[in-house]
């Protein structure tokens, strides 16, 4: 039995049968309110599928901002799994699996950030971990960490364009983690070297919120896009430089500008596409590694 995809800003609809949904074993999906709000931003596709005949097709062209993030050098289109879903509740071990299809003129716009999954804790601002698109490939950050911006490559960039790329997360959200790595990744079956041993969550970010519930994200996320933006630039332009101060955990990140779409840079942000296909968050590998699903039918 498929779950349900959300497609667009405002459809949802129940899919069964032996069409893959892009969205498997999610309590519903919705778009961040945020996120682009074009015909394009997200659709179910039969250009690609991991399964079955569809997938969720994400699209994200330059300027595609809305609220927050156009005054925070920021775009992006994003699915959230809802707070109140199963497998959100801080304490527990949480399995992520998906599959991604980036296509061969997927750009990485280093300095600038593309995220392409994180896991949040409501009203605490940092994500407890990402995945990146940075200097070529799709990188583990962890964000508390004593050095913030310490980042692992999962996978790179050129191993996943023009193909799918099979993710699967394990993280242990304990205060005290039970396993001397409290997360960690499988790449197209393969365990990855990347992972984190420390906690990823803190009493402090729990006092801090309003709930022990967690939300995993999944689409294109661009952040601090002027980095790129100038450095790439033809014509010269004149803005104050963007200082990002993260009150709650004391990070401070600098770009150029936070409101790049206002300015004439003479280039322009490539546009992204990328495809998404059996998305699931569950108690164990078996319930999310769509290999394993597979193979054991």
């Amino acid at each position: 039995m498929r779950l349900r995809s959300f497609v667009g800003s405002i459809a949802i609809w129940a899919l069964a049968g032996c069409v893959s949904s892009g969205v498997d074993g999610l309590n519903g999906a919705e778009v961040n309110e945020i996120s682009g709000n074009q015909p394009y931003s997200i659709s179910t596709s039969s250009d690609h599928a991991r399964v079955g005949d569809t997938s969720q097709r994400f699209e994200l062209r330059h300027g595609d901002c809305r609220g927050y993030d156009c005054d925070n050098d920021r775009q992006r289109i994003e699915l959230f799994q809802s707070y109140q879903a199963e497998n959100t509740s801080v304490g527990e071990t949480i399995w992520y699996g998906w599959s991604t299809y980036l296509p061969e003129d997927f750009q990485d716009i280093s300095p600038a950030n593309t995220l392409m999954g994180q896991v949040k804790l409501k009203d605490w601002r940092g994500p407890m971990w990402s995945l990146e698109i940075k200097r070529g490939a799709l990188s583990l950050v962890i964000e508390n960490a004593p050095n913030f911006g310490t980042d692992c490559p999962v996978v790179w960039l050129s191993q996943m364009r023009g193909r799918w790329t099979d993710i699967v997360v394990k993280a242990d959200y304990r205060l005290r983690p039970q396993e001397s790595r409290s997360l960690e990744f499988w790449v197209n079956g393969q365990r990855s070297r990347c992972g984190w041993s420390g906690p990823l969550i803190s009493q402090e970010m729990l006092d801090l919120s309003t709930t022990d519930r967690l939300s995993f994200r999944y689409g294109i996320y661009n952040s601090y896009v002027s980095r790129w933006l100038s450095r790439n630039a033809t014509r010269r332009v004149t803005a104050d430089q963007f200082v990002d101060l993260h009150e709650d955990s004391g990070h401070i990140a600098r770009s150029p500008s936070n409101t790049p779409f206002l300015y004439d840079w003479g280039v322009e942000l490539p546009t992204f596409v990328a495809y998404y296909d059996e998305v699931r968050v569950g108690s164990s590998r078996e319930a999310v590694d769509v290999r394993m699903i597979y193979d054991n039918n």
